[in-house]
């Protein structure tokens, strides 16, 4: 077996036990965050707000995108200002636990 060959089995290894390591942490940081669920019958199992098929990520994207929570909560009545912060304190969790790659 050559060289390139090795070299991208060892990065698909890596490629593996990354992706295994992120589902850990992900779960791990469910059990602190009681207001975010995994269920692969809602939204494909996207992380959302317990209760609701409001997936965390559009309510980053709401928030990235300057709209207030306000504006959030009257457009999702069932969410309460929590469940933002919930929403933000996950991500924050998630990204705190991701491996930067360069080039």
């Amino acid at each position: 077996m050559g060289f390139a060959a090795l070299n991208s089995i060892t990065r698909l290894t890596n490629s593996v036990l990354h992706d295994t390591l992120v589902l850990k942490l992900i779960k791990e940081n469910v059990m602190q965050h009681d207001r975010i669920e995994f269920n692969p019958d809602i939204m494909n199992g996207k992380p959302v707000v317990r209760g609701t098929r409001v997936p965390v990520e559009l309510i980053l994207r709401k928030l990235g995108a300057g709209i207030p929570a306000e504006v959030i909560l009257g457009d999702h009545p069932r969410l309460t200002l929590d469940d933002i912060h919930a929403a933000q304190a996950f991500a924050a969790d998630y990204l705190a636990n991701e491996e930067i790659v360069n080039g």
